[in-house]
This record gives structure tokens, sequence and C-alpha cells, in this order.
């Protein structure tokens, strides 16, 4: 944006710079592209899109193309479903830790335990007639 004297006030968003280039690629090719709307959602959202944890989208969420709104120290993230779902399909991000090897098999024993003795004496029983 350009004001008086021709100073600049603001810088353009990453969105809004691909779609310029978008737009020039399909005019340079002789070619109309459909402009298509991002749909942005939070992690909870987009994990659940993507059939993942919301624990592993936040661990991939720079791969992702995660957005991050706010000036705050922790600003809240915000993905763009198709731009996320491409980056997932083009390299597959790195694996969570808790899903980097498979289950271990079960942790008890799947055969039956001998019985065991008793190492005292039992008590009586008593009869209460």
């Amino acid at each position: 944006m350009r004001g008086e004297a021709g100073e600049s006030h603001g810088r353009l968003h990453p969105a809004d710079i691909e779609a310029i280039v978008e737009k020039l690629a399909s005019r340079l090719a002789g070619e109309e592209v459909v402009q298509r709307r991002p749909r942005f959602v939070d992690a909870r959202e987009l994990a659940a899109e993507l059939g993942m944890s919301r624990k592993w989208v936040y661990a991939n969420a720079e791969a992702l193309g995660a957005e991050r709104r706010g000036n705050g120290e922790r600003p809240r993230l915000r993905f763009d479903v198709e731009r996320a779902r491409s980056a997932l399909t083009r390299a597959r991000p790195k694996s969570p830790p808790d899903t980097a090897s498979p289950r271990p098999s079960r942790p008890y024993a799947t055969r039956r335990a001998e019985p065991r003795t008793a190492s005292a004496p039992l008590l009586p029983v008593r009869d209460d007639d």
C-alpha cells in the first residue's frame, strides 16, 4: 500500500502473494484459474481432517504451512487445509515420537503361569454350625 509521498504502509500476507503469483502464472500460460479462497482451521480441526493427532500437527506446523496469528509469546496457529494436504503429499513430515515405532506386543505373557504353591501353612476353615 502506498500513502501520500510513496510511503509503504504495510506488507502483503504470504497467502496474498501466493494468489498473485498463481494469477500471474495462469495469465502467462494463457489460462484462467478459478480463485480459491483458503479455508483456515486450527490445529484440532486440521488433525481431524488429516487423520492425525493434534500433537503431530503442532510438531509439523512449519512443514504444513502454519500461519501465526497474533503478536504474543504464543500466537495462535491457523492452517490452510488445502496447503496442508498438498504439503503432506509432497513430503511426509517427521513422525511424532509416540508413533515412530509400532506398538510393542502385549506386555504380559500369553501362556498360563503354573499354579503357585503356598509357602506358609493355610489357616483352618471354621465351621459355624
